[in-house]
């Protein structure tokens, strides 16, 4: 095992960084903090280019951070990229610039710490200011990197010290004139100390607060993103702070995962809010709330509100001053990119409820817009730096009026409407900010309701009520519905959010399921392989039917069989949850019987969110339904189309009087897991309801033993059970599923019963495997640790979320916690929740035992919504007040060893499932072995650690050793090897004309060439071109080099290198000649003939070096370029 430690890295790491003298010691004398925004300003807006790229030294600008000293200093900083834009380790610089004026002017960019390239490369990136306001001291944290940025070390921990991604910091004491040397900080973010549990981390760029209020008062705090290794490498987001002005720094509980940058908050009543980027879902931000300084977290949830395409933003006070529980203090100002498929539509937007509710916003950039950072300045108004497309960095100040904020809000009386015609009572209310507003209206039109009202004038600080006709559509279910209406007023509109509760009047139904199971996609434009049509009905949220990535020309979409004729009420498709390329916008709906004659019945657009879109078909009969994409958002509108699932739902009908009714349930109970072809026996009770006798029967497919339970002559009102006979056949679309809904189909007289039974879990185990290491004193308020063990042996990725159980380091309300948003396939190698704690009560004392039971949802979801099943999960029995046997030996079990190849489940295979143990009484026990091969790889010739977990005995307690036995599996050499790379093709040089781009000239290079390997086997391989140093306005031939990835099952070769080169000569225009002229006569004395003047250029140089090449009578020098 390699040791290190983490000291600096070499001279880089410690040179002082381009200032002019370190910062001193002692504090600067503090000065006000920054002022509140000056709502008295008249409207303006301005903005500056502080930073364009290929500009003072550095290909690229990005990442910027924005701050305001104590004297009113205005600091702007960002990453300096050299020769690329790319993020650590490239070797970037730290580059700031301030302002004396509140942003009129400028200093000169100035490096504030320097990146070294070369071998011994150091980079500095992603910078965020934090103010301590008491001392005048300003902090700037940012990453230092060397060979490791965040995407180097995946889910590894570094095995160097040159591949930490560390997290510093530098300090200046005088409002940003000189700064310190880089001072460490990455002890604080990493929990183990050497990369095992984090192994990476970032400051997120910005700015960071210093809270003002409550017990923590005066706590500087700057956030940073974090990849935790332990639980599976997802991001997470986590508190550094600071209670002595930034001597010692400490680390809170991290929150997550799927968070990226992130930013925190003070609220008006002391707590701090999280604003997280998602690094999953697109269309909205993560938020948590905490009520001790950012030290731990609860409340996660995903605000679709603050529409986001996974971007970094900022989120402020407008008035930092204002006293707590004031509405000033309730003002928040948020700024991004107001988009869920793209970085752009720069907004700005407001909230007056501490951001539950955003109602007003002002975009201040419409094209690309990336990165965005906000800050108050000591004149009253604000300061932004943002990315406004492309690399460059824009800083723009503007007043509280040019926002044009207004506070209006609404208020619904009573929110319970139904379908058709309502009144709604709507309050609305003007605090002022907008001064008196002349009359209006307030209007809402959705598919699910329109209506329309006469708003009279409403003064400032004044209200007026509403009357409001809803018309309801009917065929909207039931449940929560919020509609967002719009106010009009002279030249403002303000979205105002009207929540209401949707219920069912007599003789009004609800939608009904349509039989999925029938459905089938008939048409669809060309997919990407691997990501058919067939996704979108495979119930899984995370697959998804993709065109080809080559693109396709809309208008296209595709069809479905519905398998019937049905009434259709809507339609609903879920986009894609991991970007925004192909989510449909602007569409059609058609649908009919006759796959010929499709009519439209629906059209309109969808926005760019991860929701699920829905389209409403009112009550159409038809057997098939096309879905026309008529535009589609990404990276490239238009250009693709893509779907995670499709759904219709019927229309309602009253139920139908039922002849008979069938009740179904297991018999026994159900196994752990199933396989293609288990039976899964039920029990079944028919009981006529009618006043005749009944028969019945039933031939539904997938079943067997249903002709047993056949009903003959039941008499009316009496029962008859059929117990063990009838059995369901498990298939392989079940295992995909992870579940199976059990129903049969029973013929009675002339009509048909459904029957629905329960629904059974395929495969996802969760153990409590007991207390790790059980104390031997064990009284009221002793912590308790407990360990769970989750298997997936179905063929699903499935979600797993805890939902009951009274531990903490459990919820997900909590960091750490013990949910398992991905839990794939394991086959027989378990995943672990080691965090679980349990705090033993007086109850248990005198109960004489502990045995805590805890509730798993399993299902799509991370957030435990929507569950496909829940799973009681309980304790092992731990008794108290006696002596039960401890474990005190396992019998060992022999190493193997396997052929080169063999996979995982062969392996498993071989290990023994059972094994004996002894106890401190002397007692045998069977227990059976649940298998882990760490790091197993059958491609690898080598030893590997085998580590078999197993339930403790009944009867037998912890205490005594591990409930594990430990073995080896070794994989033999490998027989055969691999051909190697024998030969090239090699590429004929190409000629283009002066001006040629580059982008013509890698097109007219081929794209494939082949190679052959010391087998003679021959391949096809594609180029990636690169062309030195090519300069179209200089005629010349360039040296072009392709390189390829090798075929599979072909090694590389030292004797012949992985690339093809050739030429690429740039010939001169043809420059048309004058027309001769009669030279003029010699002067006296002169020649006739005189040499023509030297120009310099040696046109013979040796044919080797230069190129030399003759063509038709004249010379042209030929020569690579580099």
């Amino acid at each position: 095992m390699t040791v290190w430690t983490r000291r600096l890295a070499g001279v880089a790491a410690t040179a002082i960084l381009s200032i002019v003298g370190l910062a001193p010691l002692s504090h600067a004398e503090p000065a006000p903090a920054p002022a509140n925004v000056d709502p008295t300003l008249p409207a303006s807006y301005e903005e500056t280019r502080l930073a364009t790229n290929g500009v003072d030294g550095f290909t690229c600008y990005r990442i910027p951070a924005l701050t305001t000293a104590n004297d009113g200093t205005v600091l702007a900083s960002w990453d300096g990229r050299p020769g690329s834009c790319g993020d650590a380790p490239n070797p970037n610089s730290i580059v700031l610039r301030t302002s004396d004026d509140n942003g009129l002017t400028w200093s000169e960019p100035r490096v504030i710490a320097q990146g070294v390239g070369g071998d011994d490369q150091v980079g500095y990136s992603d910078p965020s200011f934090v103010v301590d306001r008491e001392t005048g001291d300003i902090f700037n944290f940012f990453v230092q990197s060397y060979d490791w940025g965040w995407h180097q070390g995946g889910n590894n921990p570094p095995s160097t010290e040159r591949q930490v991604m560390h997290a510093v910091y530098i300090k200046s004491s005088d409002h940003g004139q000189t700064w310190s040397e880089p001072v460490r900080v990455t002890e604080a973010l990493d929990p183990n100390g050497d990369g095992t549990v984090v192994n990476g981390r970032f400051a997120a760029s910005g700015e960071g607060i210093q809270l003002r209020t409550g017990a923590h008062a005066g706590r500087l705090i700057q956030q940073y993103t974090v990849r935790d290794i332990s639980k599976g490498g997802g991001m997470y987001a986590v508190s550094l702070y600071s209670d002595d002005h930034g001597e010692t720094w400490q680390a809170g509980e991290p929150v997550g995962p799927n968070m990226d940058e992130n930013k925190v908050v003070e609220l008006s009543d002391g707590r701090v809010m999280l604003n997280s980027r998602s690094s999953g879902s697109s269309g909205g931000r993560w938020i948590a709330y905490s009520d001790d300084g950012a030290e731990t977290w609860t409340g996660l949830t995903f605000d679709t509100q603050l529409t986001d395409p996974r971007n970094n933003a900022s989120i402020i006070r407008a008035f930092p001053l204002a006293e707590p529980g004031t509405p000033e203090s309730k003002i928040l100002l948020f700024s991004n990119a107001n988009s869920a498929s793209s970085r752009a539509n720069g907004t700005i937007r407001i909230s007056y409820d501490d951001g539950q509710t955003w109602p007003d916003s002002k975009v201040f950039q419409a094209g690309g817009m990336s990165y965005s950072t906000l800050t108050t300045l000591a004149d009253g108004t604000i300061g932004l730096l943002y990315e406004p497309g492309g690399s460059n960095i824009q800083f723009a100040k503007f007043t509280w009026n040019w926002l044009e904020p207004g506070g209006v809000t609404a208020e619904v009386a009573e929110p319970g409407v139904v379908r058709g015609a309502n009144t709604v009572s709507v309050t609305l209310s003007n605090p002022g900010l907008a001064g008196d507003l002349e009359a209006g209206t307030l209007t809402v039109e959705y598919p699910e309701a329109t209506g329309s009202v006469a708003v009279p004038a409403l003064a400032g600080q004044g209200q007026v009520t509403v009357e409001l006709p809803l018309e309801i559509g009917q065929f909207v279910d039931p449940g929560p519905l919020t509609l967002a209406a719009s106010y009009r007023t002279g030249e403002r509109t303000f979205t105002l959010q009207l929540p209401l509760e949707v219920t069912l009047a007599e003789g009004q139904y609800a939608s009904e399921v349509a039989p999925r199971d029938q459905f089938s996609v008939i048409e669809s434009a060309p997919a990407q392989a691997g990501e058919g049509p067939e996704r979108m009905l495979d119930g899984a949220n995370f697959t998804l039917y993709h065109t080809l990535y080559a693109g396709i020309e809309l208008p296209d979409g595709f069809v479905v069989d519905l398998g019937s004729e049905l009434q259709l009420a809507y339609l609903d498709l879920t986009p894609r949850s991991d970007g925004a390329n192909g989510k449909i916008g602007q569409y059609r709906i058609e649908a009919g019987s006759d796959l010929a004659d499709l009519q439209p019945v629906a059209e309109g657009t969808w926005p760019a969110s991860a929701s699920s879109q829905r389209a409403y078909l009112d009550g159409v009969n038809a057997r098939y339904v096309k879905v026309v994409a008529l535009s589609s958002y990404g990276d490239t509108p238009n250009s693709w189309l893509s779907v995670a699932e499709f759904n219709v739902r019927t229309v309602g009908e009253e139920p139908e009087q039922q002849p008979l009714q069938v009740e179904m349930t297991l018999a026994g109970t159900p196994a752990a897991s199933y396989a293609v072809g288990d039976l899964i026996p039920v029990n079944l009770r028919f009981t006529n309801l009618t006043d005749q006798p009944l028969s019945a029967q039933s031939t539904t497919s997938g079943w067997e033993g249903l002709a047993g339970c056949a009903v003959e002559d039941l008499a009316a009102g009496t029962s008859v059970d059929c117990e063990g006979q009838a059995s369901y056949r498990v298939t392989q679309a079940d295992l995909e599923r992870a579940y199976v809904d059990l129903s049969q189909v029973w013929s009675v007289e002339q009509s048909e019963v459904q029957v629905s039974g329960p629904r059974v879990n395929l495969g996802i185990i969760i153990t409590n495997l007991g207390v790790i290491d059980v104390p031997e004193v064990i009284e009221a308020g002793t912590v308790l640790t407990y360990r769970f063990e989750y298997q997936n042996l179905t063929e699903r990725t499935v979600a797993v979320v805890p939902l009951e159980g009274d531990f903490g380091g459990f919820h997900i309300t909590g960091t750490p916690n013990c949910r398992y948003g991905a839990l794939a396939p394991t086959g027989s190698t378990p995943k672990f929740c080691n965090t679980a704690v349990y705090t033993v009560t007086q109850q248990d004392l005198d109960a004489g035992q502990i045995a805590p039971a805890a509730r798993f949802a399993v299902g799509p979801n991370t957030n435990g919504t929507d569950p496909y099943f829940e799973v009681d999960v309980p304790a092992p029995v731990l008794r108290l007040g006696e002596d039960l046997p401890v474990l005190t030996e396992v019998d060992p079990v022999d190493p193997i060893s396997v052929p080169f190849g063999t996979d995982l489940d062969g392996v498993l295979a071989l290990l023994p499932t059972h094994g004996q143990a002894q106890d401190s009484a002397g007692g045998t026990h069977e227990v059976e072995f649940a298998w882990e091969v760490v790091d197993y790889d059958g491609s690898s010739a080598q030893t590997y650690p085998a580590r078999a977990t197993f339930a403790l005995p009944d009867g037998v307690e912890a205490g005594g050793i591990d409930p594990v036995v430990e073995t080896s599996v070794t994989v033999e050499p490998a027989e055969v090897t691999e051909p190697k790379l024998a030969s090239v093709t090699p590429v004929d040089s190409i000629t283009v004309e002066e001006g040629t781009d580059l982008v013509a000239v890698l097109a007219q290079l081929p794209a494939t060439t082949t190679v052959t390997d010391t087998e003679g086997t021959s391949y096809q391989v594609e180029l990636t071109w690169e062309v030195t140093g090519y300069d179209a306005n200089v005629p010349g031939t360039y040296r072009a080099t392709g390189s390829f990835a090798l075929p599979e099952g072909v090694a590389p070769s030292d004797e012949v290198d992985q690339v093809v080169t050739t030429g690429v000569i740039v010939e001169a225009k043809v420059v048309p000649s004058p027309t001769p002229t009669e030279p003029p006569a010699p002067k006296p004395g002169e020649p006739k003939d005189p040499e023509l003047a030297d120009t310099g250029a040696n046109l013979w140089l040796p044919v080797g070096l230069a190129g030399l090449l003759v063509v038709a009578g004249g010379v042209a020098l030929r020569r690579f370029r580099s």
